[in-house]
């Protein structure tokens, strides 16, 4: 049986010790956690994670996207830039690592205006699919796109890349016929 003494010199110096030594632990745990986090954001999300998201392409999912862009945040005009910042926004957001769980990359043209990308992990050499964000039926087919190849590992890096004036040695998807375009790219964009 411990004697009075031993329990207060416990107490005294044992209790602030062992305090002290979890409160230093903890910290390291803390950091340690804090690092992991970032590495696994920088590292993309799981594929198995980002199937879940996986939207099969199709007219309704080029429509729920096209009413998202024309409704609720309105088309950029020439020289709008609150609709455009809005616009380019919203690609990113739904592209990026929150919802379909792309690598997302922010550029701009010559004349300053945003250039949004997704990167899909994929062997060289790469292929883009661009659309321009100010025609909603083009930017509508890009993200419906996006949503149809998340969780899907392709043959190729392909570059999913939103802008006013898409490159001419992208595949460039219509606004007249978004689906028809769309499914283009896809196929192209599934074959090794």
């Amino acid at each position: 049986m411990p004697t009075p003494a031993k329990i207060i010199r416990f107490c005294l110096i044992g209790l602030p010790l062992g305090i002290g030594i979890l409160g230093v632990a903890s910290i390291f745990i803390f950091y340690g956690n804090r690092n992991a986090e970032a590495e696994r954001a920088a590292a993309g999300i799981d594929r198995r994670l980002q199937a879940t998201f996986r939207v099969p392409l199709s007219e309704p999912s080029i429509a729920g996207f096209r009413r998202t862009l024309e409704e609720i945040l309105g088309l950029p005009a020439p020289g709008d830039s609150d609709a455009l910042t809005k616009t380019t926004n919203y690609i990113e957001g739904t592209l990026g690592q929150s919802n379909l769980g792309y690598r997302t990359a922010r550029s701009e043209t010559a004349d300053g205006e945003p250039i949004v990308q997704a990167i899909i992990e994929g062997k060289k050499p790469s292929l883009t699919i661009a659309a321009d964000y100010t025609q909603p039926g083009t930017a509508a087919a890009l993200l419906a796109l996006a949503a149809d190849f998340a969780g899907e590992a392709l043959p190729q890096e392909t570059i999913l890349s939103a802008t006013p004036a898409p490159p001419e040695n992208a595949i460039i998807l219509d606004g007249e016929n978004p689906l028809r375009s769309a499914s283009a790219a896809a196929k192209k964009a599934k074959t090794p």
